[in-house]
């Protein structure tokens, strides 16, 4: 399932009206099912839980929401990697968008609804990097790695690439240390590394992460220790939100060293269209 904005279907096409949605969407991403507006309420009530409280310390994710910058699929079976092929290929159609956009906060988010499993901290680290290894294990996405980040997971400056560029990849889940990726089933958050670039190009970037920060302290007592201890120089260890000692060794298992067993051929995931108006959150205070 894969939602992108009235917003950037607007600026991409002047003329667009609601009622075209579901033939634009299924031109930018094939044909799919339509997802009830119960549902797509619900998922966005959870969104809104998450990033509107007051002092939420991560104001891009807050501007992504307000803006309606961002995406989002629903998947199954979290940690398994049968959902990788839809997964990669919603993810490819959100690169094009952002590079498109040129949006720094259009962000993706890969929801699992429908989780049973309790997953305390390490075992949703170790699914989180099971489905980041199995998207690189599928022919379809092979490409060079980011050349600004080294391949080999042993390495600091490791950094997970997807179609040739960096991702950087937020784990929430119920049973995170940190309020702040508390969320009611497994999600990971999606941002290309480029958007942080452009962000320190124009020198927004080291303002933004002081208020991350200083929000983080007012929002749970104590700034995110990954985030403080690591900032650039370890994209990697701070993915999961799990409290990680300087002997971590990231999980990700590339297809060039460690071969992926055969993926399933999963129908787990439905692609949907979101016909519905758009979503406006209200702030709270």
């Amino acid at each position: 399932m894969l939602f992108v904005s009235l917003k950037f279907l607007r600026l991409r096409c002047p003329c667009f009206e609601v009622e075209t949605l579901s033939c634009y969407l299924a031109f930018m991403f094939g044909s799919g099912l339509e997802i009830s507006e119960e549902k797509r309420q619900r998922i966005f009530q959870a969104m809104e839980n998450l990033v509107l409280q007051k002092n939420y310390p991560c104001v891009a994710a807050i501007q992504s929401l307000q803006k309606e910058e961002f995406g989002f699929g629903v998947y199954r079976d979290f940690g398994s990697g049968h959902s990788s092929l839809k997964l990669g290929r919603d993810l490819l159609a959100f690169k094009t968008e952002q590079e498109k956009s040129k949006s720094p906060f259009l962000s993706f988010w890969a929801l699992y609804p429908e989780e049973q499993k309790v997953l305390d901290e390490e075992n949703f680290e170790q699914g989180l990097w099971q489905e980041l290894s199995s998207l690189s294990s599928q022919a379809e996405f092979e490409s060079p790695w980011d050349p600004k980040f080294s391949p080999n997971p042993e390495d600091s400056d490791f950094c997970f690439s997807f179609a040739g560029q960096a991702f950087f990849v937020v784990g929430l889940h119920p049973q995170s240390s940190r309020l702040s990726r508390r969320f009611p089933y497994p999600a990971l958050i999606f941002n290309l590394y480029e958007q942080f670039v452009d962000l320190m190009k124009v020198g927004k970037y080291e303002p933004m992460v002081e208020i991350n920060r200083k929000r983080d302290l007012k929002f749970q007592g104590s700034i995110n220790p990954m985030v403080e201890k690591y900032a650039e120089s370890w994209e990697a260890i701070q993915f999961s939100g799990r409290k990680n000692s300087e002997k971590w060794k990231c999980p990700f298992h590339s297809p060039k060293s460690a071969p992926q067993p055969a993926l399933l051929n999963s129908t787990a995931t439905e692609s949907m269209l979101v016909k519905s108006p758009p979503f406006e959150p209200k702030s709270r205070s």
